[in-house]
């Protein structure tokens, strides 16, 4: 009975997450933008829904959300590997997203940079195939 119970407390959880996401959302747009109060508040919002429509779906809202939130998202050395993690599942959910058309978006994005010399460099090639 106790694993029925964990998993109630997790799909209460990610019905909170998702209330949370769509009540925010609106209010995002009465912040100013471009200021870092705005900036931070933003970021913080497209991971949070950035991460539930990885574990929910679909995969175009993933991509939606991950589009909206590498605005605001720095690759450096130091956080190399959610780099190459949130590159793969931008072009993974670009490929298998119904009504993404526009992959261009993706093969532009600074952030694929960090596939290529990897072995998931064949993501951006077949997404530049695609687009052509």
């Amino acid at each position: 009975m106790k694993i029925q119970h964990s998993a109630d407390s997790s799909k209460d959880g990610l019905a909170n997450v998702y209330s949370t996401i769509k009540t925010n959302a609106p209010l995002l747009n009465q912040l100013t933008p471009d200021t870092p109060e705005a900036m931070i508040v933003n970021a913080v919002h497209y991971e949070m829904s950035m991460t539930y429509y990885k574990l929910i779906g679909p995969p175009e809202a993933y991509f939606n959300e991950a589009i909206h939130y590498l605005n605001y998202y720095q690759a450096t050395a130091e956080n190399q590997a959610q780099s190459h993690h949130l590159a793969v599942d931008l072009c993974l959910a670009a490929l298998t997203g119904e009504g993404v058309y526009n992959l261009g978006q993706v093969v532009t994005n600074p952030i694929v940079q960090v596939l290529q010399g990897t072995a998931d460099a064949w993501l951006v090639e077949l997404l530049q195939a695609c687009s052509e």
